[in-house]
């Protein structure tokens, strides 16, 4: 008897560490239309087209809970309707007819399962050590399909190297319901295509790759930490405010920032805040620029003995919020602002904190961020002189 198909549906049971902590690196982030971000900018945005706000933060959870725990689609679909319902959601794709609400449904589910998936595969599959001893990456494709596509079918069984252009643009899933996969090898087999088929790059009139779906030429994974940090920078920066500072403390949250913090690469910033456009004018800001960024430079002063090396990177996410309630803010000079929280009702961590924002040629700068108690803010030498201002 012949052994059963594999299916890779069946893995999404079994959620590992390395997709758990893609998904979880990914910054809700509105859209109108699914391709209103293109190809690897996915990795970083959970999107859910035409849904925005606290609406697709619960569905972001809803898809959470299906890679952690294992749940399936039909719980999926349970989740999906008490939110569309809790929400008030209309005039969604698919709303309407019960083959609509499946189908809409599965895009979903399916999508955000299998890149995840696969992204973790991509972080399993660069790990150094693996590499070392099996550099070559070989192309899968899943016999439990039954309407293969033919290109992906004849890429089954290419044997590359790992770092071959191929990968960068036809790392599976490409395209929707795909269920391609790649694992690890030594070197390639006697039987193995090590070549990929004449004209796998060349771009159609359409724009796309032969047997690539439109905006699936990408490794899912391949640049996670950079991109989060454009992305996050470039649309802060059109957004309405309130929208601008949801999407940057969101950021702020995730592993990316996290690992950037540790070990911020050489001339790199991270987008900390949003200001104000009167501030930001106030102050000299080029127009268009209004979000504050935190730069390596102000990272290594901060950390180092004898500064604030007691912050957490997590706890950055509240230059917003001082900036957002501040008590007192006060223009130092025309190129320098500063904004005070005082918290009467606290004694400890967190009593004043201090946010400078300050204007260095085309950016905006964070130039100090602090947690004082009340004894420390009473021998703050600017905490003293701010104080004493507001008070004359």
């Amino acid at each position: 008897m012949p052994a059963p198909k594999p299916d890779l549906r069946a893995s999404f049971n079994l959620p590992f560490a390395e997709q758990l902590e893609f998904f979880r690196g990914k910054v809700p982030l509105d859209t109108e239309h699914w391709d209103d971000i293109w190809q690897d900018a996915h990795d970083k945005s959970f999107i859910v087209a035409g849904a925005k706000g606290d609406l697709l933060a619960d569905l972001m959870g809803a898809v959470d809970k299906s890679i952690s725990k294992g749940t399936g689609l039909e719980e999926f679909r349970k989740d999906f309707r008490q939110l569309v319902a809790k929400h008030g959601w209309t005039g969604w794709t698919g709303e309407g007819t019960p083959a609509g609400e499946a189908w809409r449904t599965r895009v979903i589910w399916e999508t955000n399962l299998r890149t995840s998936y696969m992204a973790g595969r991509y972080a399993q599959l660069t790990d150094p050590d693996l590499l070392a001893r099996r550099p070559y990456w070989k192309y899968i494709h899943s016999e439990a399909v039954t309407n293969p596509r033919p290109q992906h079918l004849a890429w089954s069984g290419l044997v590359l190297r790992h770092d071959h252009p191929f990968w960068q643009t036809h790392f599976p899933p490409n395209g929707f319901g795909c269920q391609c996969r790649v694992t690890s090898v030594r070197a390639p087999g006697p039987d193995d295509a090590t070549t990929p088929p004449e004209g796998w790059d060349k771009v159609g009139e359409n724009g796309t790759l032969p047997g690539v779906g439109k905006g699936w030429a990408y490794a899912p994974g391949r640049s996670v930490a950079e991109g989060i940090r454009g992305i996050v920078e470039q649309k802060a920066e059109k957004l309405p405010e309130p929208l601008a500072a949801q999407l940057i403390s969101a950021s702020m949250m995730t592993k990316a920032f996290s690992d950037w913090f540790a070990h911020p690469e050489k001339g790199t910033t991270w987008p900390i805040a949003r200001i104000p456009d009167a501030d930001a004018i106030a102050i000299g800001a080029k127009d268009g620029v209004r979000v504050v960024v935190l730069s390596d430079e102000t990272v290594a002063k901060q950390v180092r003995p004898g500064k604030h090396p007691e912050i957490s990177p997590t706890e950055y996410a509240k230059v917003q919020e001082t900036i957002d309630n501040s008590t007192h803010k006060v223009q130092e000079s025309d190129h320098h602002i500063v904004y005070l929280r005082v918290n009467p009702t606290e004694t400890e961590g967190g009593y004043v904190t201090v946010v400078k924002a300050t204007k260095v040629g085309d950016k905006l700068f964070l130039a100090s961020f602090r947690r004082l108690s009340r004894d420390e803010a009473e021998r703050d030498a600017t905490v003293r002189r701010i104080l004493k201002r507001d008070t004359q």
